[in-house]
């Protein structure tokens, strides 16, 4: 019985394109380490035990290893938004390749991956608040300049079928 729910739960996450299911996975100290590195802020113990992340794991470049995608949420974020980190794995260690924000509240963190491609990278795409010019909520598309993702103002006419990442649960602890 139980190995059914499990099975029908990790179905069901697979369904929604996460890498990882956030209940079940495990801490990656490399992981942890180059998020700690990307933030604005050192952390003390008290604002590292009130951040969560949370990951998933998807080929950008089809080289048939898994980029990193980090939604990061805590203190240092801002009123409408946190950071998205994308990172690329080397060895055993983990190298930035991307910043941008989510929207935060009630509708969550929302990263997408588009089939579009810029210089052999998927576009990605987050969910952000815009509170000056529409006050709602619009899918911004990012892209890879050779080095790194880069933001645009370029919003999306429609919300991508790909959605990679949510801020479900109560992600993973940065210890």
């Amino acid at each position: 019985m139980k190995r059914h729910a499990l099975l029908g739960l990790m179905v069901a996450v697979a369904g929604l394109g996460v890498g990882e299911l956030p209940a079940l996975a495990r801490p990656n100290a490399a992981l942890v380490r180059a998020i700690k590195n990307s933030l604005p802020i050192k952390l003390d113990r008290e604002l590292s035990d009130r951040t969560r992340y949370y990951f998933s794991e998807v080929d950008l470049n089809n080289d048939r290893k898994k980029e990193t995608v980090v939604y990061v949420y805590g203190a240092f974020c801002g009123m409408w938004e946190c950071p998205v980190y994308i990172f690329t794995k080397t060895g055993s260690t983990y190298r930035l390749i991307g910043k941008t924000a989510a929207m935060t509240g009630d509708t969550g963190a929302r990263v997408a991956v588009l089939s579009s491609k810029t210089n052999g990278w998927l576009d990605i795409a987050t969910l952000v608040y815009d509170p000056h010019t529409t006050q709602t909520a619009n899918w911004k598309l990012h892209r890879f300049n050779e080095r790194s993702y880069q933001n645009s103002s370029q919003n999306l006419s429609e919300t991508p079928r790909r959605i990679i990442l949510r801020n479900s649960g109560s992600g993973l602890k940065l210890d």
